[in-house]
């Protein structure tokens, strides 16, 4: 099992476009094979941390969840507002 966990620090009154970015393409991504759980959460310190939460069943699954159009889409949304670079956390665990 691939699992990732994706950390954007969102600009300041951003936070709505954000959840909406997230909540477009969230069902379409839970709905891609190899999906085992996405979820968005905020940080309730600060407000403008998102932790974008993933399991995949395989290495593959997660590639073509990068290499998919929900993916594009969400980056396109998300870029404009961030203020800094997204913090990647992956770990592989096994069955």
């Amino acid at each position: 099992m691939k699992i990732v966990n994706v950390e954007v620090q969102i600009a300041e009154k951003q936070l709505s476009v954000a959840l909406t970015a997230l909540a477009k393409e969230s069902d379409a991504i839970r709905a891609m094979q190899g999906c085992l759980a996405y979820q968005t959460l905020a940080d309730t310190q600060n407000s403008l941390t998102l932790m974008i939460v993933q399991r995949w069943q395989s290495a593959e699954d997660f590639g073509a969840y990068r290499n998919s159009p929900e993916f594009a889409n969400l980056i396109q949304s998300l870029k404009p507002i961030l203020t800094a670079p997204p913090v990647t956390f992956v770990a592989t665990q096994d069955s």
